[in-house]
């Protein structure tokens, strides 16, 4: 590995850094694992399994208390040793079962910042959780102010300064805009400086007068920048449209009304003559007998 190598390790795969003796200088490694293991923290009392919270104040003491050291600056460029772990040579398969080696200037062209920007690590490249960007802002660039949904994105400035921009609330400072005056939640940052833009915060960045480069480390790996919602004119929308919106009802179907059946009864005392056929029982009889008839129906002598 060489200044401006990521090495990517999937879960479960053994890895290792190490600096050979051969190499006479200090070797600065930024590392990022997702998600976090609360079990490294643990150790030094940063973390209380018991309480599963972690001790804010040892964490920002030992920030406080860490050695400094000189860090140098615009040594990050392209390499092409041990082409068989590239991951430009590798499939995506490969990447996610094995790991490679990935550099910061090779990557899939990513204009929905607004500025020059490739994606290094992404779900196109076979890495799962693990994202990065790297991009050039051009001196008095701006880029597309957005927002992670499911993402946190811890933003670096590798070379130059520049300013940059979280809502209100986090990096507001109240110092003065360069270009209004007014007071603003823009911050200046130099090189190795650092942003941490939680999921669902809107954040960006914006150049002064020379050019710097920027880097992000994303987890979960976002989908890409969700910019702020456009509402639509409510003009533009059809009725028809609004009408197949609706939820449609469903009428119920009506019962018809129950069918009076009449029934016409002949009278007991019709003539002979005109009395109607009936057919006779099962004795021979018929219907008409007066044997027949209903003991309580009036009979006539």
């Amino acid at each position: 590995m060489a200044p401006g190598d990521i090495a990517y390790f999937p879960e479960s795969v053994a890895h290792a850094v190490r600096n050979p003796s051969s190499n006479g200088d200090d070797l600065h490694v930024v590392t990022q694992i997702t998600p976090p293991q609360l079990d490294l923290y643990e150790p030094d009392g940063y973390y209380h399994r018991a309480q599963g919270a972690l001790h804010l104040t040892a964490a920002y003491r030992a920030a406080l208390n860490a050695p400094r050291h000189e860090m140098p600056v615009g040594q990050m460029t392209r390499h092409d040793t041990d082409p068989g772990c590239r991951a430009e040579h590798l499939s995506k398969e490969e990447v996610r079962r094995e790991g490679a080696l990935f550099n910061v200037e090779l990557g899939t062209p990513f204009p929905g910042l607004g500025i020059p920007a490739h994606l290094v690590l992404w779900p196109g490249a076979g890495c799962r959780t693990a994202g990065f960007n790297y991009a050039l802002a051009p001196a008095l660039a701006t880029d597309a102010m957005h927002v992670h949904p499911v993402s946190d994105e811890c933003l670096v400035v590798w070379e130059g300064v520049c300013e940059g921009y979280t809502a209100h609330g986090y990096t507001d400072t109240g110092s003065p805009d360069l270009w209004t005056g007014r007071e603003t939640s823009f911050v200046a940052l130099e090189t190795y400086d650092v942003i941490l833009a939680p999921c669902g915060v809107l954040h960006g960045h914006r150049s002064v007068d020379t050019p710097s480069v920027l880097g992000g480390f994303a987890s979960p790996l976002p989908a890409g920048p969700a910019p702020r919602p456009a509402r639509l004119p409510r003009r533009r929308v059809r009725p028809g449209v609004l009408r197949a919106a609706r939820p449609v009802r469903r009428r119920r179907a009506r019962r018809p009304p129950p069918r009076r059946l009449r029934v016409a009864v002949d009278s007991l005392d019709v003539p002979a003559a005109t009395a109607r056929p009936v057919d006779p029982g099962p004795a021979g009889r018929t219907t008409s007998d007066p044997a027949d008839r209903c003991p309580r129906c009036p009979t006539r002598a």
